[in-house]
């Protein structure tokens, strides 16, 4: 097993053609979103600098031809933190060329998906070479754990399973 730090997953990112996030917990704590949320909470209007380094990183990329996209498992109804991803985070992020999916979580089960977030970043689009497959682990309050290397058999399921369910899911529009 191999755990990976923060940075050691985000140097993934420049090195890959395409990266794609299975995001299935129903909420996250990060600290540095909590200023965000409450002021969501309180009815403010998005600003425009919201999830601005993000937008930056991801209009880079897709200025070099990446893709960066995700499949957002969803709870019914939507969690709080879900809502807040529909309100203030998909139209900022979708803005900035994230490509992004959502799936009912009776959709997600029933393919098999596991009730857990990985990311898939693909270098090249034949079997396991130039794939790699990071686990994204959560404790039940939504903070991280860690994140760890698939095996490349996992890996090449994982990155399957991730495209039928964009296949199932619906296409984010703002």
């Amino acid at each position: 097993m191999t755990v990976l730090e923060s940075a050691e997953l985000s140097d993934l990112f420049p090195r890959c053609r395409s990266a794609w996030r299975l995001e299935a917990q129903p909420t996250y704590t990060v600290a540095s979103e909590r200023p965000k949320i409450d002021r969501w909470r309180a009815g403010e209007p998005r600003p425009t600098e919201h999830n601005a380094a993000w937008g930056d990183r991801i209009r880079a990329w897709t200025a070099e031809g990446k893709t960066i996209g995700r499949v957002r498992v969803e709870s019914e109804p939507l969690t709080e933190y879900q809502q807040y991803q529909h309100a203030w985070t998909f139209p900022a992020n979708s803005a900035a060329g994230e490509v992004l999916y959502l799936l009912e979580a009776a959709t997600a089960k029933e393919l098999g998906l596991p009730p857990q977030d990985f990311w898939v970043f693909e270098t090249d689009g034949d079997g396991s070479a130039g794939l790699s497959v990071v686990w994204l682990n959560f404790r039940p309050d939504g903070t991280i754990i860690d994140r760890v290397l698939a095996d490349p058999e996992e890996a090449v399921r994982l990155r399957e399973l991730l495209v039928v369910a964009r296949g199932r899911a619906r296409r984010f529009k703002t």
